[in-house]
This record gives structure tokens, sequence and C-alpha cells, in this order.
């Protein structure tokens, strides 16, 4: 073995750079190899001069710098272009929002969306739906309130324009007005709450104390009134206006019926199911429709502003529900309220 070498570690050749006999760089490749009968073995060399190899390396990473600062660009660029491109839908969606609030337009489903937008438009719609039926339902209970005012307004001023004024009688059309006043404002109330979570309330239960109520207000007329069905039936309505809708139904009934007035409480699917019959003379259908109408009184000798089943009918429709009349089985008028269950 040549002086100044190690011996191999491995089968394999060791590579190292060594200089060249004109001061080239050169790449040498050794191995030491055993002969038959040599006393020592024999070290191979084999060298080739770096020069033309450096040039390779370096043409390639030239050709890497550029390729991959090419492909950064080029990403750049495209991601650039995908922002512009994927928000213009978006930029779409807020001009066509700026004409819903100019009155240009009346809905957003109307515009082109991708799929991932339209439900966006498809809630904002609805929204825009409840804000204008928050707007409608907040006209009609002004139009309630000036029309169960304006009786009251005309007999105080009536009672007052005499000599001596007849202070009874205006005393009684003051409280008359803020009842209406308070009324209304429980109406608003409900029409605030429409759309959010309501707390839940028992039909039966509410049902059995508004019956305990009349019991006591109609004994002199001898009305016997029952609480039927489902003790555990549950609604999403505020208790608050259940007992105001339950009561209106049922003091009505109570007026009309001639001995019996009947609740019963039913689970039909999703919905409750409310049912208040008497034993009355009843409605014909034509009766029936007015008496759903705001202000519209069917008897006008009986007290009232005429828009208490207009008012629960509203109320039911505040929280997803109806009212309808229908004949009673044997006689009279049957009050169907139909009210989301819980």
């Amino acid at each position: 073995m040549l002086p100044g070498y190690d011996r191999a570690e491995g089968p394999g050749p060791r590579l190292r750079d060594a200089p060249g006999p004109r001061g080239e760089r050169l790449r040498l490749a050794e191995r030491e190899v055993v002969l038959p009968d040599s006393p020592a073995p024999l070290l191979v060399q084999v060298a080739v001069a770096r020069g033309a190899m450096d040039g390779e390396v370096r043409r390639l990473r030239l050709l890497l710098a550029v390729a991959f600062g090419v492909l950064g660009i080029g990403l750049v660029a495209g991601v650039a272009g995908q922002v512009v491109w994927g928000l213009r839908p978006l930029r779409r969606a807020r001009d066509a929002l700026a004409e819903v609030r100019a009155g240009n337009r009346a809905r957003l489903a109307a515009v082109a969306m991708p799929s991932e937008i339209a439900p966006l438009l498809e809630e904002i719609d609805a929204l825009i739906e409840q804000n204008r039926a928050t707007v409608e339902r907040a006209r009609a209970h002004v139009g309630n309130l000036a029309h169960a005012l304006k009786t009251p307004i005309a007999i105080q001023r009536g009672a007052l324009d005499t000599a001596p004024p007849d202070l009874p009688t205006a005393l009684a059309q003051n409280r008359a007005m803020e009842r209406l006043v308070q009324h209304h404002l429980t109406r608003a109330r409900a029409a605030a709450m429409a759309g959010a979570a309501a707390a839940e309330s028992v039909p039966h239960a509410v049902g059995e104390e508004l019956a305990r109520v009349l019991r006591r207000l109609f004994q002199d007329r001898g009305i016997s009134i029952t609480v039927e069905g489902d003790r555990r039936v549950r609604v999403r309505v505020d208790q608050q206006d259940l007992t105001e809708m339950l009561g209106n139904l049922m003091e009505n009934a109570c007026k009309w019926a001639g001995s019996t007035v009947t609740l019963e409480v039913a689970r039909e699917a999703a919905e409750v199911v409310v049912a208040i019959a008497d034993d009355g003379p009843g409605l014909t259908g034509q009766q029936r429709a007015m008496a759903l109408a705001r202000g519209v009184r069917l008897d006008e000798a009986a007290p009232g502003s005429g828009l208490g089943l207009a008012i629960v009918a509203d109320l039911a429709a505040l929280y997803g529900g109806s009212l309808t009349l229908e004949p009673a089985s044997l006689s009279g008028l049957r009050a169907v309220l139909r009210l989301p269950g819980r």
C-alpha cells in the first residue's frame, strides 16, 4: 500500500477531490485491490477533471432557479387571479344588496350565484322578508290601536263637552283607552319575539287556569267549562301570549254558549291543535269569515272593539300557527287554534 493512504473501510471505492498535474481540480476515485500472490494490496486510482461536471451543475442550478422563480411568479399571479375571480360573486351580492337597500330590487335570489353563495343570499332574503313582515305587523298594530281608540275618544270628548261634564263616563273611557294601549304594547312585544326562540307553554294547564276564572265570571249563567285532551303537549309560544289567545277564544265562547264550553288539546304531527267549542247559536260561513276581520263586530250591542278574534289570528300567525272557525259537532261554533308543537 502506498504511503499516505488509508485502507478502504468497505468494498466500494472512496471518492475525494485532488489537484491535477496542471493545477486543475480532479474528482478522484480509489480502491485497494489485492492480487493473487501479492504481498501487499494494490491501490488503484481513477481521476476525471471536474470542470465539465461543475459547469453542468451550475447550469442545472441556474435552470432550477429560473424554473422555481417562474413557478413562484405563476403561483402568485394564479392566487391573485383566483382571489379576484372568486370574490366576484360577493361583489355582485354586495351591489345587489345595495340595490335592495335603495329600493331598486326586492330580492337577492334572482342574482345568479355559485352554489356556495346561494344559501347566504337565501338567508339574507329571509331576513329581509322578516323585517318587512315586522313593519307590516307594526302598521297593523297602529291601525288596530287607532281603530280601537276612536270610539273611546269620541265618547270621552262627548262626556267632557256636556255641562256639567260626565266625569265617571270620561274616567271609564280613559281606563278603556289605557287597557287598549297596554293590549297593543303586548302585541308589539309578541311581534318582536316572532322568529326568536320563544318559551314553551302547556295549553292544557293554561286552559284549566282560564276555565277556573271564567267559571266564576259566568257562574250566574251556569256555564259548564271543561278542559280535555293531552296534558303533556307543549307549544313554542310565550305563555302570556297563549293565555291571551285562549282567553279571547274561551271568553267569546262563554258569551255565546247556551250551557257548555269545551276546550280540547291534541297533537297532530308537528302541530298542537287547541279546539274551543260552544253550544251557542253559531255563525254562518259568511259570518265566520267576517269574524276574523279587524274591527268587525257581528253584534253591535255587545261590548268590545271587534278585534278579539282578529288579534288571536294575528298572534297565531306570528308564531307560525293559524286560527279557523267551523261549525261545532252539534251546534254552536268551534274555534280551532293550530300552533307549532315543542
